[in-house]
């Protein structure tokens, strides 16, 4: 008997999916795309696809993530090093970035350092004019009059010397508030970092391929936009990046994502990325964990502003 109930349950529902497909059918501009085997949830999008923009804007605004989107923003502006700590589900690993990637222009950095005085000492980092282009640089060597220096450049690892410090050098600090915003967020797993791409793309009205890309090993959609990027890897992809490019030249932010579930990769990155930090004083890091216990990491990077 309980056999007959079932069967018949499942013949209503199969009934009932039938004829919200039919309509949809006849609503629809997209009936060659409606299929029998499409369950009945996903029915209420094939009849009002006209609603996909109103649920993209929904979602993301129900988010508590959005609540510190203003104090996200002004902790970068002021410091290099962020810590968020909110639970599953809060939106962080998906609002965040998108937070960065939007708020990016609006960080005055330039207007604070741009009187700062230039400081030339080596193994600091300057930015120096070549071909109309400003670069990041590591200075090896300053004259004793300070009127040249010898730099190698962090993107490409050359090393230029006779560099006129009055044309050509300046402090590294103003790129920040000149360049569009290169992310790139770390997932512990290659699913998550595919996934997320997708996610974030789709929330963003766009592909990924454009503002979001991903690159996990043997699969790699590189993001190609002239407003901003955000990239999504796993930490095994960084950690490689940073033996081919130990500065990141490539990113201006740098998101770890999920630090909690800590193991021997992930604490080796937190380790390289305090040393680029140090050279770098343009880059931003922000750490990002799911747990409430983030007194670890705050004793990690002293002066580290903690977001939950």
């Amino acid at each position: 008997e309980s056999e007959e109930k079932i069967q018949e349950a499942l013949e209503a529902a199969k009934g009932r999916q039938d004829t919200r497909i039919s309509e949809a059918n006849e609503e629809s501009d997209h009936a060659d795309e409606v299929k029998t085997g499409v369950i009945a949830r996903r029915c209420y999008e094939v009849v009002k696809p006209e609603d996909e923009d109103w649920r993209r804007e929904e979602i993301k605004g129900k988010l508590p993530a959005e609540q510190v989107r203003e104090e996200l923003s002004k902790a970068l502006e002021y410091g290099q090093c962020i810590i968020v700590s909110g639970g599953t589900g809060s939106g962080k690993t998906t609002q965040m970035p998108q937070f960065i990637l939007d708020d990016f222009k609006e960080w005055k950095i330039e207007g604070e350092s741009a009187e700062e005085p230039l400081v030339l000492e080596v193994e600091g980092v300057v930015e120096v004019e070549f071909e109309d282009t400003w670069y990041a640089c590591t200075i090896e060597e300053v004259a004793e009059d300070k009127s040249t220096i010898t730099a190698k450049y962090h993107e490409g690892g050359d090393v230029e010397g006779d560099i006129d410090v009055k044309t050509r050098v300046r402090n590294s600090r103003p790129r920040w508030a000149r360049e569009v915003p290169r992310i790139v967020v770390t997932q512990p797993r290659r699913i998550a970092a595919v996934t997320l791409a997708q996610r974030v793309a789709w929330e963003r009205y766009g592909e990924v391929g454009g503002e979001i890309g991903h690159a996990i090993r043997g699969d790699a959609i590189f993001p190609e936009s002239d407003t901003g990027t955000v990239e999504f890897c796993t930490v095994g992809t960084l950690l490689k990046r940073l033996m081919s490019d130990p500065w990141l030249s490539r990113y201006n932010v740098v998101v770890l994502d999920e630090i909690h579930e800590r193991d021997l990769m992930t604490d080796y990155l937190l380790v390289m990325m305090k040393e680029v930090i140090v050279k770098r004083p343009d880059l931003r890091l922000v750490l990002m964990s799911a747990t409430l216990d983030v007194a670890t990491f705050v004793n990690y990077l002293p002066g580290a502003k903690v977001i939950e």
